[in-house]
């Protein structure tokens, strides 16, 4: 059986535009990095946001695209964590 590098079902895109991730509260909790049709990486902003950002917790998101003010909200689960970012599935 013949197996590739890349094991993901989505193609990951990297945003070049600023877009920030704001929990239920309206609290920051980071910046959108990369998104696919699965989930996206967020690039933490503080310590506290990271604790927010526990792995296994589920909650519902808010992505603010910084230009325009456009906002969509979404549930996403946060799937692992590293120093300073989280890769999250949306749910």
């Amino acid at each position: 059986m013949e197996t590739t590098g890349n094991r993901r079902e989505w193609q990951r895109l990297t945003l070049t535009e600023d877009a920030l991730v704001l929990d239920d509260t309206g609290f920051e909790l980071g910046r959108v990095a990369q998104v696919s049709g699965g989930g996206m990486l967020i690039y933490t902003s503080s310590e506290d946001a990271q604790r927010r950002l526990a792995a296994g917790r589920k909650m519902c998101v808010s992505i603010q695209e910084l230009t325009t003010k456009d906002t969509i909200t979404m549930n996403i689960e946060v799937v692992h964590t590293r120093t300073n970012c989280v890769g999250v599935r949306f749910v």
